[in-house]
């Protein structure tokens, strides 16, 4: 398995519902899976999970610059991703 640690890269998955893509992972057999974190209730930001994203999930979803995500998605996403990575 090959992982690449990316730039964040932040989607919308719904309106007012925001993830970030933090790695690309390559289990195999030319797969590519995608790490981030997302909420775990749709909306809120105060409940954020890590989560393994496909390329098909993310291609419903919608991306969107870091400027157009709110303050408090992105400290919430990007701190978790921070908090996973120190573990």
């Amino acid at each position: 398995m090959r992982e690449e640690i990316l730039t964040p890269s932040y989607y919308e998955a719904e309106p007012g519902d925001f993830l970030v893509v933090a790695a690309r992972i390559q289990p195999g057999r030319g797969q590519i899976r995608y790490v981030g974190a997302a909420s775990a209730l749709a909306g809120n930001p105060y409940h954020v999970i890590g989560w393994e994203f496909d390329s098909a999930y993310l291609r419903r979803c919608r991306p969107v610059p870091v400027e157009h995500v709110p303050a408090v998605w992105q400290q919430a996403l990007v701190g978790y991703i921070t908090e996973e990575s120190r573990a």
